[in-house]
C-alpha cells in the first residue's frame, strides 16, 4: 500500500480538512523525523487551531532545517506574534522578506509587525507591488495612523474596504481615525458596520458605545448600553453564592478595579478619594489591570493596603482572587469603555458600584449603584439604566489641584488688547455643534480670537483637516490660533492660562482640562447638554459657585460668553480669586467626598446584609 504523501497532506490542509492533514503529517514524520515541510505543516495546523504554543517549536525546527524557505519563516513569525513576542516576530518577518523580497503578502506582514515610519515604508512597497491587495492598504493605514497621519490612514482604509468590504477591522480602525479627527458622526457609522460584521467584537462594540456619548442624548446612550448589557449578562454564568460575613457594621473590604492605575488624567479625581478614606473603617484593595505600569503606578501602591496585579488573570482567576480577598464592595472607576465594565460580570462581589470615570449608565444589572450628582443626573430626568443613582451632595467626583501649576498670571486681554477665548479638548469633542457655537461667540465679540489646543493638532494632516471643518462652520481662520502637544504639566497649564475665557464643547464637555483651566484662573462657559457628559461643566461650575456661567441654550451660551468678554474688571477679579474660590468649594474637598462615598458603601452593604 502506498504511503500518503506530503502533497496529499497539503491538499487536505488547503481544503480545510485539518484532522486528515495532521494525520498524514504525523505519519511522514514517523518515517522521516526531520522532514521540514511536515513539521511546518503541523505547525501551521496548530496555529490555525489557535494553539500558537504548539505551533512555534514545530515551525522553529522547520525553519532551522530549511533556512531558505520564506513561507516557513513567515509562519514562524505569525506564531511568535500570536504568543506576544513582537521582537521575535519582527526578526522572522525580516528573514522571510529577505528571502522573498518581491512577495507582497510577506512585505505586508512585515509592515504589520513594525511601528510608525518603518511600517509605512514597507506597506507602501507592498501596495506598489500589489495595489489590488486589501492587506497592504490596511497595514499602510495602521502605520500612518501610528505616525498621526490620520488623513492618509482614512484614505488607505477606504482603499482596503473598497477591495474587501467585509473586513471588520478596517471599519473599526477607520472609525478610530475619524473619531480622532473630530468626525464623530462618521465614526459612529463605521463602528456600526464593524459591529454588524463581528457582533462579538468587544473592542468595536465598546468604542461604538463610547462614541455615542459625543453625538446622542441620555436616553439613546442608556438604551444602547442596556442592549449591550443584556447581551453580556445573558451569556454569562450566574454569580456564585457569596459567604461574606453579614455584619453590617464591621470594617469593609473595598476593591477598586481599573486599567488606569498609571499616568492618567483620572488619577486627579481618584487620588483625593484614596488619600481621605478612613482606614479604620475600610480596607482598600487595588485590582490593577495595567498593561504598562509606570512611576504613577508605584506612587499609587502605598494608598492601598493590598495591591493585586490582575492584568494576566482571566475572568475565572479574577473571580477567584476577589472572592479569596473577601471583597464586600467592588468599585468600577473606569467605566467609560464597556470592555472594562465587562470584568464585573458575573458579579464578583456582594455590592458593585460604578463611580468617577463614567460616561453613561453601565447598562448592567451587576451594578447596584452609580455615583452621580444632581447636576449630572437631574432628578427630573429619571433613572435611565438598571442601576440605582446615588446623587452625592458634594458632587460626582472631586478634582485635585495640579501640584506643579505655575502662579495665576494677569488677564491676557489687558496686555493683548483683545479677548482670547480658549478650548482645550481633543478633536473628537469639536463637533459641528461646537464649532457653530464658537463661530457665534466670535461674531458676538468683535476682534476676539479663539485658541484651540489639542494634541492631534501637532500633526499637519489632522491640523489641515480640522481647519477645513472650521472653515465650513464659518469660522474666520484669521482669528483662530491652533496649538498641539505641549510637554510637561507646568507648560501645559501655562498654555491654558493664555486664554481669558474657556469655552466648553458640546455635547461632550471637557473634564480634567476644564478643571485645570479653572485652576489657572480661566472662567468656563458651559452649555448644559442632553447627556451626562454634556453636563460635566455644569456640575463643576455649580459646585464652584459659578452657576451664572451655565447656559441653558445656545443663545444663552453666546450671551454669557459675550457678557463676560465685555466686563474686564469682572474677568480680572474672577481670575485673581479663582484658586481661593475652588479651595473652598466641594469641587476640591476630598475629605467630604470620601466621607460621602464611605456612607454610600456602608448603606449598600447594610442592604445586602439584610437580604
Amino acid at each position: 500500500m502506498t504511503e500518503p504523501s506530503l502533497a496529499e497532506a497539503m491538499a487536505h490542509h488547503a481544503a480545510g480538512r485539518l484532522a486528515e492533514a495532521v494525520r498524514i503529517y504525523q505519519a511522514i514524520l514517523a518515517r522521516s523525523p526531520g522532514n521540514a515541510d511536515a513539521l511546518a505543516g503541523l505547525g501551521v495546523a496548530a496555529l490555525t487551531s489557535g494553539r500558537p504554543e504548539v505551533a512555534h517549536p514545530l515551525l522553529a525546527e522547520a525553519a532551522r532545517r530549511k533556512r531558505d524557505d520564506a513561507i516557513i519563516h513567515n509562519n514562524l513569525a505569525n506564531a511568535a506574534k500570536a504568543l506576544g513576542d513582537a521582537a521575535a516576530a519582527r526578526l522572522s518577518y525580516r528573514r522571510a522578506v529577505a528571502l522573498a523580497p518581491s512577495v507582497p503578502e510577506l512585505i505586508a506582514n512585515l509592515a504589520g509587525g513594525l511601528d510608525g515610519g518603518e511600517a509605512s515604508r514597507w506597506a507602501r512597497r507592498a501596495v506598489r507591488l500589489a495595489p489590488g491587495d486589501p492587506d497592504g492598504w490596511f497595514v499602510l493605514a495602521l502605520g500612518t495612523a501610528a505616525e498621526s497621519r490620520l488623513g492618509t490612514a482614512v484614505g488607505a482604509l477606504a482603499r482596503s474596504l473598497a477591495l474587501d468590504p467585509a473586513r471588520a477591522a478596517a471599519w473599526f480602525n477607520r472609525a478610530n481615525a475619524l473619531r480622532d479627527l473630530g468626525e464623530v458622526e462618521a465614526a459612529v457609522v463605521h463602528y456600526r458596520r464593524a459591529v454588524a460584521l463581528e457582533p462579538d467584537n468587544d473592542g468595536a462594540t465598546s468604542n461604538l458605545l463610547f462614541a455615542l456619548s459625543f453625538v446622542a442624548d441620555d436616553a439613546a446612550i442608556a438604551a444602547a448600553n442596556r442592549t449591550w448589557g443584556r447581551r453580556i449578562e445573558a451569556t454569562a454564568a450566574p454569580a456564585a453564592f457569596f459567604d461574606n460575613d453579614r455584619d453590617g457594621e464591621r470594617r469593609l473590604v473595598v476593591g477598586y478595579l481599573s486599567p488606569d492605575f498609571r499616568k492618567h488624567q483620572f488619577l486627579m479625581q481618584l487620588r483625593p478619594l484614596l488619600e481621605h478614606h478612613d482606614r479604620g473603617k475600610i480596607r482598600l484593595i487595588a485590582y490593577a489591570d495595567v498593561s504598562r505600569p509606570d512611576a504613577e503606578t508605584e506612587r499609587l501602591k502605598p494608598l492601598f493596603e493590598t495591591w493585586r496585579d490582575i492584568h494576566s488573570l482571566d475572568d475565572t482567576a479574577l473571580d477567584r482572587q476577589i472572592r479569596s480577598d473577601g471583597v464586600d464592595v467592588l468599585v468600577c472607576v473606569t467605566g467609560y469603555l464597556a470592555t472594562y465594565r465587562r470584568r464585573f460580570v458575573p458579579r464578583r462581589a456582594p455590592v458593585q458600584v460604578a463611580a468617577i470615570n463614567q460616561v453613561s449608565s453601565p447598562g448592567l444589572d451587576a451594578f447596584d449603584a452609580r455615583i452621580t450628582d444632581r447636576w449630572l443626573d437631574p432628578p427630573e430626568f429619571g433613572d435611565r439604566g438598571p442601576e440605582r443613582l446615588v446623587r452625592l451632595a458634594s458632587g460626582f467626583a472631586v478634582f485635585q489641584s495640579p501640584a506643579e501649576a505655575p502662579p495665576v498670571s494677569a488677564l491676557p486681554a489687558l496686555s493683548m488688547g483683545h479677548i482670547t477665548f480658549g478650548c482645550f479638548n481633543n478633536l473628537a469633542k469639536m463637533t459641528d455643534r461646537t464649532l457653530d457655537l464658537f463661530c457665534r461667540v466670535l461674531d458676538a465679540v468683535p476682534g476676539s480670537r479663539l485658541r484651540i489646543k489639542a494634541m492631534a493638532l501637532s500633526d499637519e494632516e489632522p491640523r489641515q483637516r480640522f481647519l477645513a471643518r472650521a472653515r465650513r462652520a464659518g469660522l474666520d481662520l484669521g482669528h483662530l490660533d491652533l496649538q498641539g502637544r505641549v510637554y510637561g504639566d507646568p507648560a501645559n497649564l501655562a498654555a491654558l492660562a493664555r486664554a481669558d475665557i474657556a469655552l466648553d464643547p458640546t455635547p461632550f464637555c471637557g473634564g480634567l482640562s476644564s478643571a485645570d483651566a479653572l485652576w489657572m484662573g480661566v472662567p468656563l462657559v458651559s452649555l448644559a447638554g442632553p447627556s451626562l457628559v454634556g453636563r460635566l461643566g455644569a456640575s463643576m461650575l455649580a459646585r464652584a459657585g459659578l452657576s451664572d456661567l451655565i447656559a441653558k441654550s445656545p443663545d444663552d451660551y453666546v450671551r454669557i460668553a459675550a457678557g463676560l468678554a465685555g466686563d474686564l474688571p469682572r474677568l480680572a477679579a474672577l481670575r485673581g480669586g479663582m484658586r481661593h474660590r475652588l479651595a473652598q468649594a466641594s469641587l476640591s474637598n476630598g475629605r467630604i467626598f470620601a466621607m460621602e462615598m464611605e456612607r454610600v458603601y456602608r448603606d449598600l452593604w447594610r442592604q445586602w446584609c439584610r437580604t
